[in-house]
């Protein structure tokens, strides 16, 4: 079984972060086995990220005990941020799925007048330069397979 949770309240809730771990604890368990993180695209106020990240991931591992494998995805646009992610992955030994490589290269973008299917099952051109500018099927490809590799290989 999968879930995918967005908690984006925990990027914008600067000045308490730990507040919004009532939000994902219903999913965390010691059955699981994999965690992917992607946070910090939405966070503005950086003055305690480094603080909170660590707490956050150190949160994950109390509840889903230190076997479950957490894998945390670079910053798609922000490299100070992904430098951020990546020292406290490296301090706790968390595997980082970095791109460097691609990040802010329009070819991993969605771009400006694609189609997309929403949630609703409708498709929709995207219009939003802040929306085009997200990963496209392409950029999820290799944050995909990026992830892949380091499941297979922890």
């Amino acid at each position: 079984m999968a879930y995918a949770y967005n908690l984006a309240a925990w990027e914008t809730q600067a000045h308490d972060r730990a507040e919004t771990y009532e939000l994902l604890d219903e999913y965390l368990s010691p059955e699981i086995d994999l965690i992917t993180v992607q946070l910090s695209e939405n966070c503005s106020d950086l003055n305690t990220f480094l603080y909170d990240f660590t707490a956050l991931l150190e949160h994950i591992k109390d509840e889903c005990g230190e076997d479950v494998q957490i894998v945390v995805i670079d910053d798609f646009w922000d490299i100070d941020k992904g430098k951020m992610k990546k020292t406290v992955c490296e301090e706790m030994n968390i595997d980082f799925v970095d791109l460097s490589d691609i990040r802010n290269d329009e070819i991993y973008m969605a771009g400006m007048g694609t189609v997309v299917e929403g949630d609703d099952g409708i498709e929709h051109v995207i219009e939003h330069d802040g929306v085009a500018r997200h990963p496209g099927d392409d950029g999820m490809g290799v944050i995909a397979e990026r992830v892949l590799e380091l499941v297979k290989n922890p």
